[in-house]
C-alpha cells in the first residue's frame, strides 16, 4: 500500500470517526488516539476491506443513534477511563480485598477481547 492511499484511509477514518462521535472533545481525542495507534502499530498491513467496512460502520453510527452509535461511544468512554487509571487508578489509596483490586486489574482484558471479536466477526479494524 503506497503512502498516498494509506494518508487517504486515514483521513477517511478519521473523518468518519469525528462524525460518528458527533465531535464531542473527549470522545473525538480518544478515537483519534485509537486510529493514530492503529497506524503507527500496523505490524501486517490492513485489508481495503476492513477499512470500507470500519468506515461504513462509522458512517452509520454518524447517521442515526443505533447500536453503532452505542459501540463507538461506549468504546471511547473506556479508552478514555482506561487513560485516566493508568495515571491514578481507582484503588490508589484505598485498601480493596484482594478478590475486588483482580477484578480491576482484569478488567480491560475483556474489554480487549471483545473488541477483538468485533473486529473479527464483522471484519472491522476498530
Amino acid at each position: 500500500m503506497n503512502a498516498t492511499k494509506l494518508k487517504h484511509e486515514y483521513r477517511a477514518l478519521l473523518k468518519a470517526a469525528y462524525a460518528a462521535v458527533k465531535y464531542e472533545p473527549h470522545s473525538k481525542f480518544q478515537i483519534h488516539q485509537r486510529i493514530r495507534h492503529g497506524f503507527e502499530n500496523a505490524t501486517i498491513p490492513v485489508h481495503e476491506t476492513k477499512i470500507k467496512n470500519t468506515i461504513e460502520f462509522l458512517n452509520t453510527a454518524a447517521k442515526r443513534r443505533g447500536l453503532e452509535h452505542d459501540i463507538v461511544r461506549n468504546i471511547c468512554k473506556l479508552d478514555r477511563y482506561r487513560a485516566q487509571y493508568n495515571i491514578r487508578p481507582p484503588m490508589y489509596n484505598k485498601k480493596f480485598p484482594p478478590a475486588i483490586q483482580q477484578v480491576h486489574n482484569t478488567s480491560y482484558e475483556e474489554l480487549d477481547a471483545l473488541i477483538d471479536s468485533l473486529n473479527n466477526e464483522l471484519e472491522l479494524c476498530l
